[in-house]
């Protein structure tokens, strides 16, 4: 990891790329590898025609494969790629998944941007509709092998994700003492 990496708050960095507008102009923001898929989503505006196009515009690496391998061992759970978990609450649904790297995503379904279920947006089953899309994908249900209630496994993962930001935030007073010069 490079020193700049991480000098972009994720959240800030999400909003530029989200609505990263000025007149005619764009900015993005991201690794090189991650440009193509950027420039999709923009010109997309984020919008796809099924699950699978949508997760892969809109996927947000919210935690490294690194720092998931540390949050395995010091759990003693195992996480394995395609492991994923469904979060509803009565506003909104989130995904968080072990992408094909190890790294935790996470994605905010808005179903008025995905073709295929924009009419299922107020189904009582679409939650049951969305577990089937994505077994179908060939995500597993489960976080972290083992049964767990899904308050549980929302613990487990706001830990990690509260762990993250934690060391985030403390490499960030770390690099701004070091380089401090008054």
């Amino acid at each position: 990891m490079n020193k700049w990496e991480n000098q972009v708050d994720p959240k800030v960095k999400k909003e530029i790329n989200d609505e990263g507008f000025e007149g005619n102009a764009a900015v993005l923001i991201g690794k090189k590898e991650d440009m193509p898929n950027l420039e999709n989503k923009l010109e997309s505006e984020g919008k796809a025609v099924d699950l699978a196009t949508y997760i892969k515009l809109n996927k947000i690496v919210a935690v490294s494969a690194e720092e998931m391998e540390k949050e395995a061992e010091d759990l003693g759970k195992k996480f394995d790629k395609g492991d994923c978990f469904l979060n509803r609450t009565r506003l909104d649904m989130n995904l968080y998944y072990v992408d094909m790297a190890g790294n935790l995503a996470k994605i905010e379904i808005d179903f008025e941007k995905i073709d295929t279920l924009k009419n299922e947006k107020k189904n009582p089953e679409i939650f049951r509709i969305i577990k089937e899309r994505l077994s179908e994908l060939g995500f597993s249900d489960g976080f972290g092998k083992g049964a767990r209630s899904d308050e549980a496994t929302t613990q487990m993962l706001d830990g990690i994700l509260y762990r993250h930001e934690s060391r985030i935030k403390e490499q960030m007073k770390q690099e701004a003492k070091d380089e401090f010069n008054f």
